[in-house]
């Protein structure tokens, strides 16, 4: 059977089943495809198949050196049962040594229905980056991220989900947590930046954060986000903010300031596009190098342009052409649709083509780049 065209032994895997892709691969390439060929079939390994994944690292002790990735995920409407696999988890972390784990990902899961002893064997591991997805009403606990990741150092952390609510005060000390490096939030965060605010390290270290990028949908978590960047947050370079209309304020350089803002192309300018203009003058004050605009157009049906968006973005590029902007060396207009059904990309298009003819002369100089979504990703 080796001797079989790579492709059509890819297939045979593909064709495998059993409950999960990774054991697929698994259970018949470690016993029948000489794995030591295949080892990228073993770079991620879930939690509700570590049983089945520990007989096999028995079996072959090899192949614990090529995991990289834990995915725990858990879709059940059953919340307070253990997950699956959960009892041979902590055998398996051990068999995997430190520092060779590079990302944890938690998709759908509660924490509170992990045991204590898997939370523990992760928190031995010093992961490079996470994510953590845990919407559908799901909501975690800022105890047990402090736990899972204290062993983690300049951690990158992606978290769109729910936290708990801070609980009453305790006169118990604070313990530290991991140090975050770079961290990215949506949905409700809001308990995860007053804890830090409060304690300054739990459960996350902020000395060593060098970028913050905050997706926000209320105006009450304005206060909560500004009285976190008056932390001293004296390693942090890159900002991104994704809300209409926030004003800036921060006594820091930074290397990178990115906003995101909705705008119409029917109706007179909104206080958005306000907003951005004057955060672009307070970028001047924080030798701020890149200046990103990410502008999703939110139109369906749009027959033309409001005037008003030609002369805003007239008077944009008069600031930009009558002012010194010393550090600044590029400005990033990205465009893209919002996406919903019906939303016609010609609407896009012509709003992106005024702003392009207003901003011509500085395009041709090289200090502004208008550009679509897709072309950054190219």
């Amino acid at each position: 059977m080796c001797s079989l065209p790579p492709e059509l032994l890819d297939k045979v895997i593909d064709e495998s089943w059993d409950d999960v892709s990774a054991l697929k691969a698994c259970s018949l390439t470690s016993r029948v495809l000489l794995p030591r060929t295949r080892t990228y079939l073993f770079e991620t390994i879930f939690l509700n198949t570590a049983t089945k994944f520990h007989v096999l690292c028995t079996d072959f002790p090899y192949l614990a050196q090529y995991v990289k990735r834990i995915t725990i995920s858990t879709r059940r409407r059953n919340p307070g049962k253990p997950i699956r696999g959960d009892r041979s988890f902590p055998a398996l972390l051990r068999l995997i040594p430190p520092g060779q784990l590079e990302h944890l990902k938690f998709e759908a899961c509660n924490l509170n229905d992990m045991r204590e002893s898997s939370k523990q064997a992760l928190s031995s591991h010093s992961f490079r980056s996470a994510s953590v997805y845990t919407n559908c009403g799901i909501s975690q606990d800022i105890a047990d991220l402090c736990t899972v990741f204290k062993g983690s150092r300049n951690l990158h952390l992606d978290f769109n989900g729910v936290l708990k609510d801070l609980p009453t005060s305790s006169t118990l000390p604070v313990p530290k947590g991991g140090s975050l490096a770079k961290l990215t939030v949506e949905g409700y965060y809001w308990p995860l930046f007053q804890t830090i605010i409060q304690t300054g390290i739990y459960p996350f270290s902020v000395d060593d954060l060098k970028s913050l990028s905050v997706t926000m949908h209320h105006p009450n978590e304005v206060n909560e986000l500004k009285q976190f960047l008056d932390l001293p947050l004296r390693s942090l370079q890159h900002l991104s903010i994704a809300y209409d209309c926030i004003a800036l304020n921060i006594s820091r350089n930074l290397c990178s300031l990115s906003m995101s803002i909705g705008v119409l192309g029917h109706s007179p300018i909104t206080d958005s596009l306000g907003w951005c203009l004057k955060n672009l003058k307070r970028a001047r004050q924080m030798f701020v190098e890149t200046f990103t605009i990410n502008i999703t157009f939110w139109e369906r049906r749009p027959t033309e342009i409001h005037p008003n968006v030609s002369q805003f973005w007239s008077k944009f590029a008069g600031v930009l052409s009558d002012s010194e902007f010393g550090s600044i060396r590029n400005i990033s207009l990205i465009f893209s649709p919002v996406p919903l059904e019906g939303v016609e990309v010609r609407g896009l298009e012509l709003y992106q083509g005024v702003v392009e003819r207003e901003m011509a002369p500085l395009i041709s100089r090289g200090l502004v780049t208008v550009c679509h979504e897709t072309q950054t990703h190219s």
